[in-house]
């Protein structure tokens, strides 16, 4: 590895020298930037840079050559980690596994997932808003015989936004010494005891909600007598809605949609993103990387060292 760090300039800092850990050079810089020269490549489970440069190029210095070609900075963030690891960066982040599960970072077409086959008969009989989600199948005479999924990336923050008013909110009162007491509003409580510290732990920013206990939303903004909500599964009701992450609960007076931005008609050619789900596809994806081949792996080593000296 220290050989790695051997192919960078030096410069002076603070009157010593120093290697310039600043330096990058892009692949694109040297002369082998044709797709002929590499090859796809799926890192498997546990292997790091070093490890994959032995094996392949013989040599675990020529892990700069793995992350060079992949645009690779930071071995420990920009490669992909063990399940293990993803899972526990996933707790760090979020909480716990099902905190992220149930946390929906957006909406996106499921059409990858959905290998289903109308008749023409069948695409004339749905609505003109789930006709764009479809494709026609044409056989070799230029007829339409059938329509399948349209392979359309599409992306939406949210499918839908609602604004709730409530009644009757309970606000939590958490003491330093564990006491709770729960009242129906925002007046002053006399208790036979001095706390050193009292939270009013209203609704907040953020938190999921429940109703029925069914978790099926977050809120955007929370107030003591309104919330507005996104990410819905279904649609919220009047009644009692109770914040996960609060302990917070109230009564839901009326409910309005500010915001749709999936209509209900179309919301089957759609699918929620959940925080777990999305870590562990960019996590996958970072597997998926290219190698240069190793016939040409000397001659990358001479054009780096002479664009890193120049």
């Amino acid at each position: 590895m220290t050989q790695f760090f051997k192919k960078f300039p030096l410069i002076s800092y603070d009157g010593s020298p120093a290697v310039n850990l600043l330096s990058r050079v892009k692949m694109s810089k040297l002369a082998l930037n044709t797709r002929q020269a590499y090859y796809p490549y799926t890192i498997v489970e546990g292997e790091r840079p070093d490890n994959l440069a032995y094996n392949y190029y013989s040599n675990s210095d020529y892990f700069w050559l793995v992350g060079l070609a992949n645009s690779i900075v930071d071995p420990y963030y920009d490669f992909p980690v063990s399940s293990e690891n993803i899972n526990q960066l996933i707790i760090n982040k979020y909480g716990s596994i099902a905190n992220a599960q149930k946390t929906i970072l957006f909406f996106r077409t499921n059409w990858s997932k959905d290998d289903s086959r109308l008749s023409t008969a069948a695409y004339s009989a749905i609505t003109v808003g789930q006709k764009k989600y479809w494709s026609p199948e044409i056989n070799e005479n230029n007829r339409i015989i059938a329509y399948i999924r349209k392979k359309q990336d599409l992306v939406v923050t949210t499918n839908k936004v609602q604004h709730l008013s409530i009644d009757n909110a309970n606000f939590n009162l958490l003491t330093e010494s564990n006491y709770e007491i729960t009242t129906e509003d925002t007046s002053n409580i006399v208790v036979d005891y001095t706390p050193e510290t009292v939270t009013d732990a209203a609704f907040v920013a953020g938190e999921l909600v429940s109703q029925n206990g069914v978790t099926f939303a977050t809120i955007v903004t929370a107030s003591e007598t309104t919330l507005v909500i996104q990410h819905t599964y279904g649609t919220a009701v009047t009644g009692e809605i109770t914040g996960l992450t609060s302990g917070a609960s109230g009564t839901v007076a009326t409910v309005t949609t500010l915001n749709q931005n999936i209509p209900s008609d179309e919301l089957v050619y759609w699918e929620a993103v959940s925080a777990y789900d999305y870590q562990n596809e960019l996590n996958n994806e970072k597997k998926q990387i290219q190698l240069l081949d190793n016939r040409f792996s000397g001659q990358a080593t001479k054009e780096l060292k002479t664009l890193l000296s120049t």
